[in-house]
């Protein structure tokens, strides 16, 4: 027997973490205004999951590393290489794009509210460098896999939608 089961010519594990994209897709949408800490956890784990950054990666992106695209909805992420002389540049999905956005915005009143500025996009206020920590990313998963009800695997989301 084949890898494949007959739906669409997806595997059952690929079938099963398009689901879970989707679940996740939604459910981010669904939370555009909520706290801090719910919109950061979506932003990030799409970002992952549309560009193929590794966590580190997105959690070490600064602001200067994001392009608004006006006419189209899109977000291009550039990052620098292991060897600092490479870049990429990804386009995020429309949906997102928006939970950036949205993201954006509560990050602003973050700053705001604690009168500190940070040239990370996932800024920190409890580490020297202001960069949040990675452990941070373990939260992270954990927040987004108890509202959407299973768990989020960030490795496989990466491995599965992000560019290769």
């Amino acid at each position: 027997m084949d890898a494949h089961d007959g739906n669409n010519g997806l595997n059952r594990n690929e079938n099963g973490i398009l689901r879970t994209y989707v679940k996740l897709r939604n459910e981010a949408l669904a939370h555009i205004g909520s706290e801090y800490r719910t919109i950061r956890a979506f932003a990030f784990l799409l970002i992952i999951a549309d560009t193929g950054l590794s966590p580190d990666e997105v959690r070490k992106l600064e602001i200067e590393n994001i392009d608004h695209a006006d006419s189209i909805g899109l977000v291009s992420c550039r990052t620098r290489g292991i060897n600092d002389d490479s870049c990429i540049s990804v386009n995020l999905q429309k949906a997102s794009s928006d939970v950036l956005d949205a993201y954006m915005e509560s990050r602003r009143a973050l700053l705001d509210e604690y009168s500190f500025d940070s040239p990370y996009l996932f800024p920190s206020r409890i580490t020297i460098n202001e960069m949040m920590p990675p452990e941070a990313i373990e939260g992270i998963a954990d927040t987004v896999s108890e509202i959407c009800g299973e768990n989020i695997d960030i490795e496989l989301l990466r491995e599965t939608f992000g560019p290769q």
